[in-house]
């Protein structure tokens, strides 16, 4: 064995832990969005009026201006799969697909097309880290870590890291997020004042 593939093995599930941890993250804040989406919009409709203008259609998202450094998550998810991603696949869907379920309970043929759907989506996306899970889960044994594999990983924190940072800067969020009143207020107006000279 490998020096390396010891170290090898604790960065990749430093970066497996890292990735959770970033989905967390990123459900948290989308609750918070979800919370406040309707106490913003009926503010956001008074402030507009206050300043003599008409509301925004609802389908005008309430962000602030785009960050050009920021990947765009749907450029990123649109890459061809890796190796490992695919060689994973194959042996998830060995297991799940719909034809290989024939004389299975109907339970086990529900849960194990769940299997497949999402790890078809996974490999779309080139996520590893979920692949990985879904073969866990199905007692499928996942290859030793690679340079590969890690840098995968590493590039969906990125991708998480992203998405979550537009959220956090989108003016719902930075509303959402703001505890005084009289802040908030602020927020409504520069997003108004914003809406208005955009």
């Amino acid at each position: 064995m490998d020096k390396k593939d010891p170290l090898l093995k604790i960065e990749y599930d430093k970066t497996k832990y890292e990735i959770k941890y970033l989905e967390h993250e990123l459900q948290h804040v989308k609750a918070i969005l979800g919370l406040s989406s309707e106490e913003f919009e009926k503010n956001l409709k008074i402030a507009t009026k206050m300043k003599g203008a008409r509301p925004p259609e609802p389908d005008q998202a309430p962000e602030a201006e785009a960050d050009p450094a920021q990947p765009d998550r749907l450029e990123l998810e649109t890459t061809r799969s890796s190796k490992e991603a695919k060689d994973l696949y194959k042996k998830i869907a060995s297991k799940t697909h719909p034809d290989k379920l024939i004389g299975s309970t109907e339970e086990e043929r529900t849960q194990k097309t769940a299997s497949f759907l999402s790890a078809g989506k996974a490999l779309k996306e080139d996520r590893l880290s979920v692949l990985s899970d879904i073969a866990l889960d199905l007692g499928i044994q996942i290859p030793p870590p690679s340079d590969d594999s890690v840098a995968l990983l590493a590039s969906e924190t990125e991708i998480l890291k992203a998405e979550i940072s537009k959220l956090k800067n989108s003016w719902a969020y930075l509303y959402a997020s703001e505890s005084d009143i009289k802040k908030r207020d602020q927020i409504m107006m520069k997003f108004v004042d914003f809406l208005l000279t955009n």
